[in-house]
């Protein structure tokens, strides 16, 4: 304690009087009943379903206050509970963006996670910066996490995932961190002038690209990015191997030999809820028609990209953001 920031006085808080520290405070605050409710009501949330009753929320609050708020009495009353187990709560949870991915990780067979800087770039881009509150924590949880832009940013880290090179792997980008629409130019092939221009490169004029030719001297944007770049790789040692998936053998393997049998495996398995029928038809058509057959033992030796751009709009689906 730093004497000089203390103050030994009196002072009131929540209506009671004394010589209180940091401490003191803090168990009035957790004796006051709201406390319990606002915290039970979280976790309930969190585990069950949005909706809460004011009962409830007291039956729940007095529970982790009158277990001095362990944790383990109030999850037994919540796991026990019929309305744990009952339909209103099924798929009624919102993937945040952590679960998010961890799930479609854990949904294509990976073994291994991505490290923090790719998890964290992944995360960040459905609006969840990790290591950074108040985002980390979850408080803008439930339906906060979908919007139009956050839905579609889950299918692009789906697509990332699943579509870069069709060869089995995650190309988790090692430049993470860095000025993104920067590096993705250099690696789509512009030259350093295009890469660095402040619009998009493809729809610049022929003036614009002169002014950037004569400007170039005093480009430094390019240099900072390889700076970056170069200092990454000697300071910051992550390991980066890249996860291996093959929903090609998946599929086989679940004994699916029809594209309507192999769309029925692939919802099983990556959707808490069942498609709506016009949605489980629209799957079942695109992929048949990627395949060119209905038949999987025929288009076996091709199946691995088709599957990929099958799962990838599964993974699109409003069904996958619930669990």
């Amino acid at each position: 304690m730093n004497p000089v920031k203390h103050d030994d006085g009196p002072k009131t808080f929540l209506g009671k009087t004394g010589n209180l520290d940091g401490v003191a405070a803090l168990n009035i605050i957790f004796e006051q009943p709201v406390t319990a409710e606002y915290l039970a009501g979280k976790i309930y949330r969190f585990l069950v379903r949005d909706e809460l009753s004011d009962t409830l929320k007291r039956k729940l609050g007095g529970v982790l206050r009158d277990n001095h708020y362990e944790l383990k009495p109030l999850l037994t009353v919540v796991f026990s509970s019929r309305d744990f187990y009952s339909q209103a709560s099924y798929g009624a949870h919102i993937k945040g963006p952590v679960e998010h991915l961890v799930a479609m990780m854990k949904h294509l067979g990976v073994d291994t996670m991505p490290g923090v800087p790719d998890f964290n770039q992944s995360t960040i881009a459905m609006g969840q910066h990790l290591l950074n509150p108040p985002s980390v924590a979850g408080w803008a949880g439930g339906k906060a996490w979908i919007t139009p832009g956050l839905l579609i940013e889950r299918g692009n880290v789906a697509r990332d995932v699943l579509i870069p090179d069709m060869t089995g792997f995650v190309d988790w980008n090692f430049t993470a961190g860095t000025d993104d629409v920067l590096g993705r130019r250099l690696r789509d092939g512009y030259d350093v002038g295009a890469a660095t221009a402040v619009s998009d490169p493809a729809r610049m004029s022929t003036f614009d690209r002169v002014a950037l030719e004569r400007d170039e001297q005093f480009n430094t944007r390019i240099s900072g990015y390889i700076g970056w770049e170069q200092a990454a790789r000697k300071l910051i040692p992550t390991p980066r191997r890249a996860a291996q998936f093959g929903l090609a053998r998946m599929v086989v393997d679940s004994g699916a030999a029809t594209s309507t049998e192999a769309v029925d495996y692939l919802t099983w398995r990556l959707l808490r809820v069942p498609p709506a029928p016009a949605t489980r038809d629209a799957l079942v058509g695109f992929l048949t028609k990627e395949l060119g057959t209905e038949s999987i033992a025929r288009a076996k030796t091709y199946l691995e990209d088709p599957l990929r751009m099958t799962t990838h709009l599964i993974m699109s689906t409003p069904e996958y953001q619930m669990v």
